[in-house]
């Protein structure tokens, strides 16, 4: 889970690149949250644009145990939202990869054969609510649910959120 959180910290950094948007009334942010869900804990990540009504997402979630099973994906998203400047509300969906370590029930992470799971892909759908105080930053919830062949992971994060939240 230790590298899942770090490539957590690591996807939003890596998204800063593309932070000169030039249209004047579009708007982009990273997001980190923390917060848990079925398999135990939930990690996010990720940087979103929107335009218009239409948003755009990359993201990186890690959700499971503290000394257990975990699971991961990698994910390009795209769905609406709305443009109230300081509540958003947003719905996405799109094409992720998928995967995870599922350890023996009997031995728990001292497992001698864990199970890997080699990369597929998997349906990410997400749902974003803010508050946006100011322009710069926002607080709010970041529902996640990752449906594939492997096993089928959401959970919810309290996530704060740096960027042009909106156009002041």
């Amino acid at each position: 889970m230790k590298f899942h959180i770090h490539f957590c910290l690591l996807v939003p950094i890596l998204l800063i690149g593309h932070s000169e948007i030039k249209a004047q009334n579009d708007s982009y942010w990273l997001g980190m949250g923390l917060g848990g869900g079925p398999q135990g804990l939930v990690f996010t990540g990720n940087g979103s644009y929107q335009s218009g009504n239409m948003i755009l997402s990359l993201r990186y979630s890690a959700t499971g145990q503290l000394f257990g099973d975990e699971y991961w994906d990698l994910g390009f998203l795209i769905g609406v939202a709305n443009n109230n400047p300081h509540i958003h509300l947003s719905a996405s969906a799109g094409l992720s990869t998928v995967g995870g370590t599922r350890f023996s029930e009997n031995e728990g992470f001292l497992s001698s054969n864990p199970v890997k799971y080699h990369p597929i892909l998997g349906l990410p759908i997400e749902a974003q609510l803010f508050f946006n105080p100011d322009i710069r930053f926002g607080i709010g919830f970041y529902g996640l649910l990752n449906v594939n062949k492997h096993k089928t992971f959401g959970g919810v994060s309290v996530t704060f959120r740096i960027g042009r939240i909106y156009n002041g």
